[in-house]
């Protein structure tokens, strides 16, 4: 009997582990969509492991209260918005979100100044 308590809460746990994606999104690490959302109001959102582009463009719209006229979609990798004091703004997209962030403050920088990274999400 005492066996048979101790497979079942294993399994169990076993069960629970494997079904659960933590923070990986709907479709899991990779191959994904995300996107990344802004608005001159300031207004920022993103959003990342969706199935599909209109998936992404959809969460992103609706955590943004659909008040973020600049919506940009991205697949399997990462993607970085830098704005400007002028706001002026660049986005990027990269494998990783270092690189993406790194690109998007140059292209903002070379239109811009004082530019820093407002958002970033990585689908992969």
């Amino acid at each position: 009997m005492k066996k048979t308590k101790i497979w079942a809460s294993v399994m169990g746990l076993v069960l629970a582990v494997s079904s659960s994606s933590g923070h990986a999104g709907e479709c899991g690490y990779e191959k994904c969509w995300g996107a990344v959302a802004f608005g001159q109001t300031k207004r920022i959102s993103y959003t990342y492991g969706k199935w599909s582009e209109e998936a992404a463009y959809r969460a992103a719209s609706k955590s943004c209260k659909w008040r973020c006229p600049e919506i940009h979609t991205f697949y399997n990798e990462c993607a970085a918005v830098a704005r400007g004091a002028d706001q002026k703004w660049a986005i990027s997209t990269a494998q990783t979100r270092d690189l993406a962030k790194d690109r998007a403050t140059k292209a903002c920088s070379s239109k811009s100044s004082e530019c820093r990274v407002i958002v970033w999400a990585c689908s992969r």
